[in-house]
């Protein structure tokens, strides 16, 4: 067990019995109210049972604020869970005035949803459809101009006929 991990049980031991002792006292109150039949609020007038009330209220007192302390020690002993991006965004230029800006809600989703689709891609060792769409398409193109250059060139040739 590490150092951190034992300092961590220590607290959380110390917690639990400040917790106990801090039940009992007000145990201890709660007997002295019913044994000088006090209701809750109520303060004794006797100057010797408003020393012992005091001494209990102390008590309860000083143990609240021990364990409350213990409690902000054991949270900074805590490891931290903290929330992990497992994005990050890159800037944008922005259109209108040309200066670097985080994205938007919407610009932010459609990078997730590109970013698992090329993640998706890349563990089946597919290439990309786009750039495969993209180089059908400019085959056709391609055909589509050297077809209409031959046809130029045919009517070129039969002009000069």
């Amino acid at each position: 067990m590490s150092t951190e991990n034992k300092e961590l049980e220590a607290k959380k031991q110390e917690k639990i019995d400040l917790t106990n002792e801090l039940k009992d006292a007000r145990k201890a109150l709660v007997k002295f109210r019913k044994e000088n039949e006090l209701k809750a609020g109520e303060e004794p007038e006797d100057a010797k049972l408003q020393k012992t009330f005091k001494k209990l209220n102390q008590a309860i007192a000083t143990k609240e604020s021990e364990l409350e302390k213990v409690k902000e020690e054991l949270k900074e002993l805590r490891p931290k869970k903290g929330f992990t991006a497992k994005y990050t965004y890159p800037t944008v230029k922005d259109e209108d005035s040309g200066e670097e800006r985080e994205m938007t809600k919407a610009e932010k989703k459609k990078f997730r949803a590109k970013a698992r689709s090329e993640k998706k891609r890349a563990e089946n060792g597919e290439d990309t459809p786009k750039k495969a769409k993209a180089s059908k398409k400019e085959e056709k193109t391609e055909k589509v101009k050297t077809k209409k250059k031959k046809a130029v060139q045919a009517d070129e040739e039969e002009d000069e006929d």
